[in-house]
């Protein structure tokens, strides 16, 4: 069988010429076509803050303004990432966490300080577009380009104006606050205290306190009210005179305490935090009379165990005034009787201790 022989030449120019031109168009629309569209991420996203800080709409709005590769989904979607953010603000300044939770994963938390709810929302907005989309610091910081170098000869024609996209809404570089690493917070507090839980009878004192609360609770890391204290202290009371008949007796109280606080509701932008806390003393009661015959000093044992509110009201970023409530009751109901058989004075089974103070955090 003899084969035919292609066509060349000028025949062959005319022939091949539009099949070459079908297989370049072909070539360069699927080169021009990008391949698939990166898809975009679901996020849980929980926006909490107060006062004038910018609405949970205004907060996404600032977010997608930077990248739109992302949608919210419901809360409890598989293998969605979430997103929380909480500002809390004062007159002083606001404190901003975002706490990101993937699947699987341990949470990962950053606090930021700045001078004003807003300028921590916009800071906030650039940190979450950049944890879903790494590309939006393209955006947000573009790199700097450099200027071709002058040429020699004069341009004969007049270039257009290139083309500029719309520039987006960023904070300004003046107003993002610094990041703070999320640090323990030592609170130390001063209290005039009374008590009735002691003797039935008011016990005027002084308390000294000290309050530890771990950084996942001070950053948010715990959700909704659940953001632990724990809290060690001294409690004094006066001498306090009780007149019988044929003499007196004075009491003194000496205890240290020891508070938990697994709870705090914060309020009023958190200038106002209010924990629910358990507490219990532990010291000794002491009675001394006097003008009897055969006077001694006698020491008891001491232990108590309650249920208390706490109660700081920020004046500074670093200075409070605190409150507290104690509702207790003594283990065991202690006696101090004369050698006559008469009860000096007899503990209660049910008392209240109040106190009024001034604190600071360091």
């Amino acid at each position: 069988m003899r084969r035919r022989a292609l066509p060349r030449g000028p025949r062959a120019a005319k022939l091949y010429r539009p099949l070459a031109t079908c297989v370049l168009t072909f070539a360069v629309r699927a080169g021009a076509e990008p391949a698939s569209q990166e898809p975009e991420e679901p996020i849980v996203l929980a926006y909490m803050a107060e006062g004038d800080c910018p609405s949970t709409a205004e907060f996404i709005q600032g977010v997608r303004s930077y990248t739109t590769n992302w949608r919210i989904v419901p809360e409890g979607t598989p293998h969605a990432r979430t997103i929380n953010v909480r500002i809390e603000a004062t007159e002083a300044e606001a404190r901003g966490t975002l706490t990101t939770e993937e699947p699987k994963e341990r949470p990962s938390t950053r606090t930021l300080v700045g001078p004003s709810c807003v300028a921590v929302s916009e800071a906030l907005a650039v940190m979450v577009a950049v944890a879903i989309d790494p590309h939006a610091n393209d955006v947000i910081a573009p790199p700097p380009t450099t200027a071709p170098p002058p040429t020699t000869a004069p341009p004969t024609t007049t270039a257009p104006p290139p083309l500029r996209s719309p520039a987006r809404h960023r904070p300004p570089v003046s107003q993002v606050p610094a990041v703070e690493p999320s640090r323990t917070r030592v609170a130390l507090d001063v209290r005039g205290e009374v008590t009735s839980a002691v003797v039935g009878e008011a016990l005027f004192g002084v308390g000294l306190g000290v309050a530890i609360e771990p950084s996942f609770a001070s950053t948010g890391g715990w959700r909704g009210p659940f953001r632990p204290s724990i809290g060690i202290g001294v409690r004094q009371t006066f001498p306090r005179s009780t007149v019988l008949r044929g003499g007196s007796v004075t009491f003194l109280w000496t205890a240290a305490g020891l508070r938990l606080c697994p709870v705090r509701f914060p309020l009023v932008g958190a200038r106002i935090e209010i924990s629910a806390c358990a507490e219990t003393n532990l010291g000794a009661l002491q009675a001394q009379a006097h003008e009897f015959a055969d006077a001694r000093n006698v020491t008891l044992f001491w232990a108590d165990i309650g249920g208390s509110t706490w109660i700081k009201a920020a004046l500074t970023r670093r200075w409070f005034v605190d409150a507290t409530f104690l509702a207790v009751a003594p283990l065991e109901r202690r006696s101090v009787e004369l050698r006559s058989g008469a009860v000096a004075a007899r503990s209660p089974a049910f008392g209240v201790l109040g106190g009024i103070g001034v604190g600071t955090h360091f």
